[in-house]
C-alpha cells in the first residue's frame, strides 16, 4: 500500500501510517527523480552526440582551412608538390567516406533504448509485487 501510495501522492489515508519520519518527503523525491529521468535518458545522448560532431566538423574545417593557407603560400618544388597532392587525396578522401551523422537516427535508438529501460522496470517492479503478494 505504502508503494501503492507513493506513486499516488496519496499521503492522507490514516489507515496507512509512515513507517519512518519523513517518509512523504523522500518518496517524493525518488518518484520525481524517476519522473525526470525518463527525459534525461531519452535527449542527453543525442544531444550531446550533435555537439560533439558539430566540434569535429568545426576543427577538421579549421584544419583544412589551415592546410588550404599553407598550401597557398609556399611554393614547393612541382615534383614534391604533385607527390604531396597524390598522397594528401588519398587520405584526405578518408574524411569523404566517413559516416554522415543523422540526428533522427540516433533519437530513434535512444528513444527505443528508453523505451526498453522503462517497461524493464515497469516488469521488474511488477514481478516483485507479484511474489509479494503470493507470499501473504
Amino acid at each position: 500500500i505504502h508503494f501503492i501510495n507513493m506513486f499516488l501522492f496519496n499521503y492522507n489515508d490514516p489507515s496507512n501510517a509512515p513507517l519512518y519520519k519523513h517518509q512523504q518527503e523522500v518518496q517524493s523525491f525518488f518518484v520525481i527523480m524517476a519522473l525526470i529521468s525518463v527525459p534525461w535518458m531519452l535527449l542527453i545522448k543525442p544531444f550531446i552526440l550533435r555537439a560533439k560532431h558539430r566540434k569535429s566538423l568545426l576543427q577538421a574545417s579549421m584544419i583544412q582551412e589551415e592546410a588550404t593557407e599553407d598550401t597557398e603560400g609556399d611554393h614547393p618544388s612541382p615534383s614534391v608538390s604533385a607527390g604531396q597532392r597524390a598522397s594528401a587525396g588519398a587520405h584526405g578522401g578518408q574524411d569523404d567516406h566517413e559516416e554522415e551523422f543523422n540526428f533522427g537516427d540516433i533519437f530513434v535508438h535512444q528513444a527505443i533504448h528508453t523505451i526498453e529501460y522503462c517497461l524493464g522496470c515497469i516488469s521488474n517492479t511488477a514481478s516483485y509485487l507479484r511474489l509479494w503478494a503470493l507470499s501473504l
